[in-house]
């Protein structure tokens, strides 16, 4: 027998199963969408590397995908004070 012969000879395997936490409602899924939008890696990434303009810049998009979520406005605060780019009030 050949080494990719199928012994179930193409025949669908019809085993019940159930995908568990597969599906979840839209507003979870938008939420998310918006969340991914700050991308942490990407950010820390441009910081570590000077990339100034680049971190503002996703900064700037997750503040203005989701305005009412204060985490994004905190977090570009403190990103302009740690790097000095704003002084402290």
């Amino acid at each position: 027998m050949a080494k990719d012969d199928s012994p179930h000879i193409g025949q669908p395997k019809a085993d019940a199963f159930e995908f568990i936490g597969a599906v979840e409602p839209m507003e979870q899924a938008e939420e998310l969408f918006r969340m991914a939008h700050l991308k942490p890696g990407a950010i820390i990434f441009y910081e570590e590397n000077k990339l100034f303009i680049d971190a503002i810049t996703c900064y700037e998009q997750a503040i203005k995908m989701d305005p009412e979520n204060p985490t994004y406005k905190d977090a570009y605060e403190e990103f302009l004070l740690r790097n000095k780019l704003k002084n402290p009030k």
